[in-house]
């Protein structure tokens, strides 16, 4: 049987179709979501003049908290879709989907350190969809970082959307993306997922805000997803066995997004929704594999941030577990030369599968090592 061929079906380069351009977002709605002049919880409109294309942006700064906006579109059929943005030294997310998608994509354009960006306007490429009977809607990525919701209580990413381009696909082009996405065989890649990030940076409370960082995969060449389940006794998911990231009791903090991870895992647990759990069953949905990935060497951490192993763990109740140095100076990391370890960690790999994971990744990536100067390797 002859293989089949891979084209480079790479964003809309390889379209042959004039590009549409909607530029004016005046055409938004609600109308009432859009102001002139700067207004919190609006989009200001701002005309503006480039080389090829002129008309009126939306944009959103780091307090706006700009609520979801809605581009009418009138086209029919598989287009190509990007989103013009308005970027700078700062990076620019923006959430944007089809009207009948289940959740948004986050679409990022890194800041350019030099700021020469802030005085062009940049592409970013979400995807080939049938837009017929279809709106794009978009919106602003805002979290809180503080009680209330006046000035300060909530930061935002920047969004500033110039315009829409929609590029229509040729019958043979719409015939080959088609048969390109329905393909499995394509479907090697791997992606990692550290499950702290997605709760530092922007301190989620729903499954949609999971959602988001799983969502881009969909249809594409990754098939599976590594999503990360607990460093030591830390886990990234409510166990039995471990200790979730709650980190009750605690009110002071190294870092802003160290207070805004715990609360986020606290606000989770309160509503008693399971983050590990929505990102494996919507990573099944998609068609991925989903892993669970576990650091062995994170029983302890050094200040300043202890405050993650901080109370009564495993750490702190089983000092006979420690590893000892050359000299038989007890170091701070738990031995896995003891069966007790080895017992407790093969506890938790066999919650992280009671999920349906596929498999369990071990990441041997920071503090080592796992066994020094130990009685039981010494005997041996």
């Amino acid at each position: 049987m002859m293989k089949k061929e891979t084209g480079d079906l790479y964003c809309d380069t390889w379209l042959s179709g004039d590009p549409i351009y909607i530029s004016d977002l005046r055409i938004c709605n609600p109308a009432e979501v859009l102001s002139e002049e700067p207004k919190s919880r609006h989009w200001r409109m701002l005309d503006y003049v480039a080389e090829g294309i002129e008309g009126t942006m939306l944009i959103a700064g780091p307090e706006t908290v700009a609520p979801e906006a809605t581009v009418p579109v009138n086209e029919h059929g598989l287009h190509g879709i990007s989103i013009g943005v308005w970027g700078g030294s700062e990076d620019v997310r923006v959430l944007m989907k089809l009207s009948g998608d289940e959740t948004f994509t986050v679409l990022t354009l890194p800041g350019e350190q030099d700021g020469h960006r802030g005085q062009k306007l940049s592409e970013i490429f979400f995807k080939i969809e049938d837009i017929t009977d279809r709106s794009i809607q978009f919106g602003q990525i805002s979290w809180n970082v503080s009680d209330g919701t006046g000035p300060g209580s909530t930061i935002s990413t920047p969004a500033n959307i110039a315009y829409i381009k929609l590029v229509q696909l040729t019958e043979l082009e719409g015939k080959r993306f088609l048969e390109d996405q329905s393909r499995t065989d394509t479907r090697r890649l791997l992606a990692h997922n550290d499950a702290h990030t997605v709760h530092f940076a922007s301190r989620p409370t729903t499954p949609e805000e999971i959602r988001w960082h799983i969502e881009p995969y969909r249809d594409s060449d990754v098939g599976s997803l590594y999503w990360e389940g607990g460093i030591g006794e830390q886990t990234f998911y409510f166990s039995k066995i471990g200790k979730a990231m709650t980190l009750d009791g605690l009110d002071d903090f190294p870092r802003q997004g160290d207070r805004l991870f715990a609360e986020s895992w606290r606000i989770f647990r309160d509503k008693n929704i399971d983050p590990f759990e929505i990102a494996c069953e919507y990573a099944h949905e998609l068609g991925l594999e989903f892993h669970a990935c576990y650091r062995p060497a994170g029983f302890h951490f050094p200040p300043p941030h202890g405050h993650f192993t901080q109370g009564n763990t495993f750490y702190e109740t089983h000092q006979n577990l420690r590893c000892r140095d050359r000299n038989g100076n007890m170091t701070p990391r738990i031995s896995y030369a003891f069966p007790e370890s080895r017992m407790f960690v093969v506890s938790l790999l066999s919650e992280m599968v009671g999920y349906g994971t596929d498999g369990v990744c071990m990441l041997y990536n920071r503090r080592p090592p796992l066994v020094e100067y130990d009685q039981p390797l010494v005997d041996d």
